[in-house]
């Protein structure tokens, strides 16, 4: 059960991330212009121009290699989707070899500036033990948190682990989740 869950939990919240940035992008700048910002160094577009490439969109044919380029440059610049996207390719071996343990580096620096797709993605690398040590109660943590932001899969997530938990896992979690106070993200020179 706990497997069918995660991997339909993945798939639709794959099939979210990619509408809210493909819709975003859509409407945003020319390819030109995003490429003419991402290569000035500008985090944000870098991040634009990898979602670009890993989806195929304006034009451009799909290059995770590529995508994964853009990714990286964005989150080393401080882009918190950047970051995000940084690591679930880790994670899952796109446009890199795998590393859960570089995929969830990346993933906890984005999950700690709030960022719910991250705190999602955190969760399950604590849940699974991948990438990071198991720990239900912080995997708890980071899925009731990204849950408080209206996220569907982790609210899956926390009623497929609840069962699982004993009270004082479960208490730890939420008192944590209490305890966290998003970070900000440091930025050289108000990039």
């Amino acid at each position: 059960m706990s497997y069918w869950i995660s991997t339909q939990s993945h798939m639709k919240l794959s099939i979210i991330l990619s509408y809210v940035c493909l819709a975003s992008i859509a409407f945003a700048e020319s390819l030109s212009d995003i490429r003419e910002k991402a290569e000035k160094g500008d985090a944000a577009a870098q991040n634009s121009l990898g979602v670009i490439y890993q989806n195929g969109l304006k034009g451009v044919s799909e290059d995770q290699r590529e995508a994964f380029v853009w990714f990286k440059k964005s989150a080393e610049g401080g882009d918190v989707d950047g970051q995000s996207n940084l690591g679930h390719m880790y994670c899952s071996g796109q446009g890199v070899s795998k590393s859960e343990f570089e995929g969830a580096k990346w993933l906890l620096k984005a999950a700690e500036q709030g960022q719910m797709y991250a705190q999602f993605n955190i969760g399950k690398c604590y849940r699974d033990g991948a990438g990071v040590a198991k720990d239900d109660a912080e995997a708890y943590k980071w899925f009731l948190l990204s849950a408080a932001q209206d996220n569907t899969p982790a609210k899956w997530c926390i009623e497929d682990l609840e069962p699982r938990l004993s009270q004082n896992q479960r208490e730890e979690g939420q008192k944590r989740a209490k305890d966290f106070s998003p970070k900000k993200p440091w930025k050289l020179f108000g990039k």
